[in-house]
Parts: structure tokens; C-alpha cells; sequence
């Protein structure tokens, strides 16, 4: 199962719809191959829903997603802080995006990982905090090398200063 992991994340982070369905079919590999992997069910889960664009949004779709995160309660799991990111982006889908804050903020307190402070920042621009939002990217986007940054965190940081700039 980690070898379909390992195999899915080159095509997960091209952040691309063809990179997240060459990723999917290797976590749902993954997935399939052990129903504990929760990064694998998370990665999926996140897939499938930055592929809700192009993939029909019906009751399977929601379902499916529903599943991927419901975990079982008599299990002590750590939490990845994938899980945490596909919960986010679950409630937004879901258009829950102040639930989805509570869950990312409290997350980003504990552990001020980039890809949570991207969440965050994205939320908080949903709400209209922007000034936040401006000041959360920088964070993240402070805590990783010029070269290593993602595409999707320096367009965030763009859009928020442009959106600064015309008020």
C-alpha cells in the first residue's frame, strides 16, 4: 500500500486534474490494499474533490468522499495533517467554510505546517479577512525555500495582494 502511496505522489503534486487522476487510481490502490491508511484515504479524498470540476457531483460523489474520512472511533489514530486538509476542503464542498476554518485553525495552532497555513489563509480570503489571509501565506509561504515553494501558495499570495491593492 505505501508502495501505491509512494507512486501516487509525483502525479499528486504536478497539482494538475491529469495528476490527480493518474494519482487516484494508485491511492485507490492504496486505499484498497489497506483501509487504515488514512494519508492514502485523505490524498483520494482530496483528489476527488479538486477533480469536482470534470467528475459528476451526485449522491455517489458525496458518499464516497463521506467515507473516505468517516473514521472508526473505537481506533486511536493519529490524525495526518492530510486528513485535516481534506476534512477543510470536504466542508467548503460541503459550503460549511466556517466549520472548515474552526478545523484548520485549530490544526495550523498545533502544528504550523505550510500546506495548513495555505488552508487557513485560503479560508480566511473566502470570508473576507484578507488582511489575515495576506498575513497567514506569508507565514507559510516564510517557512519553505524560494525553489521548493507551491505554485498554488505563491497564487494565493498574488491574488490577495492584487484584491489588497484594488481597495
Amino acid at each position: 500500500s505505501l508502495a501505491f502511496l509512494d507512486r501516487a505522489m509525483p502525479y499528486y503534486n504536478l497539482d494538475t486534474p491529469i495528476g490527480y487522476m493518474k494519482a487516484a487510481a494508485y491511492l485507490y490502490k492504496s486505499v484498497f490494499n489497506n483501509e487504515d491508511n488514512i494519508v492514502a484515504r485523505s490524498l483520494l479524498a482530496i483528489s476527488y474533490m479538486r477533480l469536482a470540476e470534470i467528475i459528476p457531483r451526485d449522491e455517489r460523489f458525496f458518499k464516497t468522499i463521506n467515507d473516505l474520512l468517516k473514521l472508526d472511533p473505537s481506533k486511536k489514530i493519529n490524525r495526518p495533517l492530510e486528513y485535516y486538509v481534506a476534512l477543510s476542503e470536504f466542508n467548503v464542498l460541503m459550503e460549511r467554510p466556517e466549520r472548515a476554518l474552526e478545523i484548520i485553525s485549530a490544526v495550523s495552532k498545533r502544528s504550523p505546517m505550510p500546506m495548513l497555513l495555505y488552508q487557513e489563509a485560503f479560508l480566511l480570503r473566502m470570508q473576507g479577512e484578507k488582511n489575515k489571509a495576506i498575513s497567514t501565506i506569508t507565514r507559510a509561504l516564510s517557512m519553505t525555500e524560494q525553489g521548493e515553494r507551491n505554485p498554488r501558495h505563491l497564487l494565493l499570495y498574488a491574488q490577495l495582494l492584487e484584491e489588497k491593492d484594488q481597495h
